[in-house]
């Protein structure tokens, strides 16, 4: 006879909301606190992200009250803005050619990307589109769904780029032996 427990444990779909809460606490602080003892920049993000991506597949995802969803997105775009220092526009303003070059670049590129991925079949079109749209992650997978596309593979997409993103800077700075770089007064 089979344990009743047995049974939920092989079947994350089954667990109540209270244990998938627990699991996504749990796993996201042991990754987070790996990530930070090996130095990946944006763990505090990366932790829950991937246990989040590993719970949804595993069908133990979660989800959240419409409002209270907008809420965590106002508060992560408030921690954003509080960080950006008000001098970086000043720098901005000097290398306006370049800031421009390299904005318009990326949005062709990954409106080719998204192009090709689309005419190619390898995705849906618009989930195509969207998944390679570059900007704010939240804010392209949020728009997604009002425009028909799957909104977990956009979002599979987008944060996967920031993930690979994150592994590049900790790359470039190993190899560069960047270390605490803090930012210098431009008096």
């Amino acid at each position: 006879m089979r344990s009743p427990f047995l049974s939920l444990c092989k079947t994350p779909s089954r667990w109540p909301t209270s244990w998938r809460l627990m699991v996504l606490l749990g796993v996201s602080f042991v990754l987070v606190c790996v990530f930070e003892y090996v130095r990946i920049p944006a763990a505090l993000l990366l932790g829950p992200m991937i246990t989040a991506i590993l719970l949804a597949t595993s069908g133990a995802g979660m989800t959240l009250p419409k409002p209270l969803f907008l809420f965590a997105q106002g508060i992560l775009g408030m921690m954003i803005a509080n960080s950006l220092p008000l001098t970086v526009f000043a720098k901005i303003s000097l290398e306006w050619p370049l800031f421009l070059i390299g904005t318009v670049s990326t949005i062709l590129a990954s409106s080719l990307l998204g192009w090709l991925l689309s005419r190619t079949g390898l995705l849906p079109g618009t989930t195509a589109i969207w998944g390679s749209s570059p900007g704010a992650a939240s804010a392209m997978t949020i728009m997604s769904e009002s425009y028909g596309a799957d909104m977990r593979l956009v979002a599979f997409m987008q944060y996967l780029r920031v993930a690979c993103c994150a592994v590049a800077a900790t790359i470039v700075a190993t190899l560069f032996h960047v270390d605490d770089v803090s930012a210098v007064p431009t008096d």
